[in-house]
Formats: C-alpha cells, structure tokens, sequence
C-alpha cells in the first residue's frame, strides 16, 4: 500500500480554511482545515490525528502493546515473531503470574506503572468512547485493558495481598536479547508482594483505580466480568487505606526505577472513582480527607501528570463527576488554571523548540510529561466547568503544539513515534513499531544512541497520553463545530449570510469525515496483509 502524504497546497485569506490534499492508494482527497484562530472544524486535522491514533493502535496490524504482550498469546496478536513467554512467572509462589505486559525492552513487570497505564487508558475508554468507535479502535483498546486486568486480578490473589513485581531489575534490564530469551529465567524470576507486613499504599490505590476505571470501561462489553473488577477495586482500597505505608519501603528491587513520591494523590484517585463507579457517599468523603490529609491539590504546580502523579487525574475526573459548586470541583479548577500558567518559577519552562520541559523531572522521559500535560490541558478545556471559555482556547492550543512537536514539528525535525523514516534509528527496543518515545532534552537535542536510557526507551506509561491526546483532539475538533453552530446563530442580522455559510461548511465537512474515515479504513483492511509498507514523516507533520 502506498504512503499517506499529507500537502499543503494553498490557502484562502480571512475565515477561509487552508486546503490539505491528501494522497492516499492513488487517490486525491481535499479536506479543509482551520487555524486555531478561526472558528470552521479543521476536518483535516481530525483526519490526521485519526489517522495517527489509527497508525499507533493498528500500525502494520502489529500494535506496540501487543508486541509487549506476556504469556501465552491471545489468538488476536498478530505478532507474527512472537511466541508465548514466561509461561512459569509466578510458579515458584504457586501463582499464574503469565501474562501482563513487559514494562518495556527489558522483561521486568511493574505493577506500579502497568495500574496507572490502565486507568489512564479506562480514562480515555470512557470519555472517548465515541471517538474509539468511530475510528474502529474500541475493541482494540478494551482488548489492551482486560489483557491487563487479567494479571492485575491474578497479582491480587487475597484481599490482603498482591504482586508488586516480577522480576529483578538488576538482571532483568541488563539483558539485550528477543522477549523469548525470558523463557529460560521464568521459572526463578522473584516475585515482590505488598501485604499487611509491607504496605503499598501508591500501589494498592493506583490498582484500587484501576480496577474501577476498567469496571466502567468495560461494562458494556461484559457487565459480569466488570462486576468482579468493581469488587476488586473495592478490596484494594480497603487494604491501601487499612494499612498504611509506601511501596518503596516494602519492595527493596523497585527502588532506582518506580520511586512513588507519596501515597494520598493516589488514595483520592481511587476515591474518586470508587464514587464514580458506586455513588456511596463515604467515597466522597474519603475524597476529601485524602484532599486535605495529604494536600494533594495543593501541590500540583510544577509537577506533570504522570504514572506517579494523580492530582491533574483526580481533578479532571473531580469535575466530570461531582457538582459544579462542590467545594472539590471549585478547589480543582482553582488549581488546575493555576498549573496551566506553566510558571517557570515552579520549575516549568519551554524548550527553545517549543516542548513543555519540567526542571529536574523531564531528565528522563520529556514527552511523556509535555503529552501527559498536553492531555489533561485539553481534558480540563472540554470540561463542563471552562469549555468555551479564553481560558480553554489557550489550553488546547497549549495541546496542539506538544503534540506537533511530538510528530515532527521540531527544530530537529524528528519524529519521535517509531516506524517512520523520520524516526530516531537506534532505539532501545528489538522489536517496538509505533511507540512513543522519551524524546529530546531541554534545548531540543537528541543523542540517537540505544544505550541512551533517557530518550531512546519506549515504555508502556508512554503510550497512554499518547493516546489520550490524540483522543482528546479528535473529540475536541467534533465539539467545535457545534459550538460554532451556537455562536453564529447568536450573531446579529448582518452576519446571517456568512453564519449560513459556516453552517454549512460544517455540515459538509462533518458529513466528508464521516464518509472518508469509513473508506480510509475500508482500504487498511483489505490490504492488511500486505501492511502499511513504507511510512512517510509527512503523514505525521501540518
């Protein structure tokens, strides 16, 4: 199949949208698109950023997730390099610790950053929902997390105990070698617990949210299996509540890798979800003494979203769930506005490129912070309490640009998703394909070297703001043109005529999408076989 190249050909002066052409399988579509000042959808934009979640979710019908898949392999993993691994994680505590997913080229599991990815990814499940669907990606993205919950449910083998981790990163991370060459250690990989002895708060209420945000995820598809979700959720809480204490204490292989910084940002996230899920008012009160307990809002300045902070997660939730006058939802807004400044006296600066860098934290992994950041900017712009707003069109021009950083728009002009010709070359990963990766340093530079630990390394919290902005973007652009459907119809008598006209450019450009997304995946499927072939950096650049 050939390429998607994306080209600009022209643009029309005043409200009139630049005109993309779009080659595609021999075949010219034009698509129109707006700049962020101007009020008509930019279809084409959504096209792209569809075209880019379809790329990282389906990319060559080997999706990175499922090349990090552990166990035996699901019939649905088209890897075709890959084989069952690690079959006998777990035997040695008289577990099936099998399955899961490999953190990233190494073979260590952590429980930590697989929970966070899920209730991230549960996130997006749920407030995309529409969005997944129509770009044919739902059961792709459910299959990801009931892949995980499955192991989470197996780590949490009494209401009292669960798995920390699988296997020693001191061994673990120094083997270069194919995911198969596990096989051969499986049987005396470590298994570390948490449990009333050695507590894990962080890790018990991240799991404790995950659970619950995968029982919401996924009850439409199993209301059974999300039920048996729910009761674990509710199990964990109770045990990271119970007993208090933090992982890094209780599991001395973790430390040098999964630090947590504290435990309250994640015992309100699972709060929050457990209300969300359940609506039994001691949730909502837990809510907010872990608030005011241990400051959790109070905080968020400074400091990125990420597998270890949940403050910017919990508020974004806060807002969608509660009341617009709960005293939580005002205290959110408060914070989160204030975070958005990006105040470089709390230690968050731009790169000279363009790239949300936090000082003394985006050493390692920067584009997992600026996407993050980029998503719950854009999550906190389409909430009910700012949409609309000024405030809200400076959020997600904010998104707009990491995420076009990311995708090549950069002084070095690189693309930091694997599998495409503008792509890093040595990354630290045998088999990663459509992956994010950790991305340049604060003056925009990249060593392309696959010993390079702190840029080169794809790992599985990557993806999930990834996703999220890609998501949040494509639902972004479909809101607006409602939006500006209200607007012009508010505008006084003189501007009737040009307010039909946008009307109807919505309409159009609505009705176009709809038809050329459906055909766009029409030919990926028929030609799935073959794959993608050749992938160009243009089809990720404006």
């Amino acid at each position: 199949m050939k390429a998607v190249q994306w080209t600009h050909i022209g643009a029309f002066p005043f409200v009139y949208p630049h005109i993309l052409t779009v080659r595609y399988s021999g075949e010219r579509l034009n698509h129109q698109r707006r700049s962020l000042g101007y009020c008509i959808p930019h279809t084409a934009v959504s096209v792209l950023y569809i075209e880019s979640l379809y790329l990282f979710t389906r990319l060559d019908e080997r999706p990175w997730q499922t090349v990090q898949q552990s166990g035996r392999l699901p019939k649905w993993n088209t890897v075709p390099w890959r084989t069952d691994i690690a079959l006998n994680d777990g035997a040695s505590v008289g577990l099936d610790l099998s399955g899961g997913y490999l953190d990233s080229s190494d073979f260590v599991k952590f429980g930590f950053p697989l929970a966070a990815t899920v209730s991230m990814l549960s996130f997006q499940a749920i407030e995309y929902r529409a969005i997944f669907e129509e770009v044919g990606e739902l059961n792709n993205v459910t299959r990801v997390i009931r892949w995980a919950t499955d192991w989470m449910m197996a780590c949490h083998a009494n209401e009292d105990t669960y798995v920390a981790q699988v296997g020693d990163p001191k061994f673990d991370l120094a083997s270069w070698q194919q995911f198969d060459g596990v096989n051969a250690a499986s049987t005396r990989r470590p298994v570390s617990f948490i449990d009333p002895q050695n507590p894990g708060s962080d890790l018990a209420g991240e799991a404790a949210a995950a659970f619950t945000a995968a029982s919401l995820a996924l009850h439409a598809s199993d209301p059974m299996y999300a039920a048996g979700l729910l009761a674990h959720g509710r199990q964990m809480y109770t045990f990271a509540t119970t007993y208090l204490g933090s992982v890094n204490s209780s599991v001395p292989r973790l430390r040098g890798h999964y630090m947590s910084s504290g435990y309250g940002d994640e015992l309100a996230w699972a709060a929050t979800w457990l209300y969300k899920a359940t609506g039994e008012y001691a949730y909502r009160r837990d809510l907010d003494t872990h608030i005011r307990q241990y400051a959790v809002t109070s905080n968020i300045r400074g400091l990125p979203p990420s597998w270890d902070q949940k403050a910017h997660l919990m508020c974004a939730l806060a807002v969608r769930t509660l009341a617009a006058d709960d005293a939580i939802v005002v205290d959110c807004d408060m914070r989160m506005w204030e975070w958005l400044k990006f105040d470089n006296k709390y230690g968050t600066i731009f790169t000279p490129g363009g790239m949300l860098y936090y000082e003394n934290i985006s050493d390692t992994g920067a584009l997992r912070y600026a996407l993050n950041s980029a998503w719950l900017a854009q999550m906190y712009a389409d909430s009910p309490t700012t949409r609309g707003s000024h405030s809200a069109w400076r959020a997600s021009a904010f998104a707009v640009r990491q995420l076009e950083y990311a995708l090549g728009r950069n002084p070095i002009g690189m693309v930091f998703i694997t599998g495409t010709e503008k792509s890093p070359v040595n990354i630290s990963h045998r088999l990663a394909h459509g992956a994010l990766l950790g991305g340049p340093n604060a003056t925009d530079e990249y060593i392309d070297q696959r010993t390079n630990f702190k840029q080169a390394v794809p790992t599985l919290d990557y993806q999930a703001g990834f996703i999220g902005i890609l998501a949040s973007l494509i639902n972004h652009q479909r809101a607006d043109c409602l939006t500006t459907l209200h607007r012009i119809l508010s505008l006084t008598t003189p501007f009737a005529a040009l307010g039909l006209h946008i009307i109807y450019v919505c309409i159009r450009s609505w009705w176009n999408h709809r038809r050329e997304v459906k055909a766009r995946k029409s030919a990926l499927a028929e030609t799935s076989d073959a794959g993608l072939g050749e992938i160009t950096s243009n089809e990720f650049m404006m």
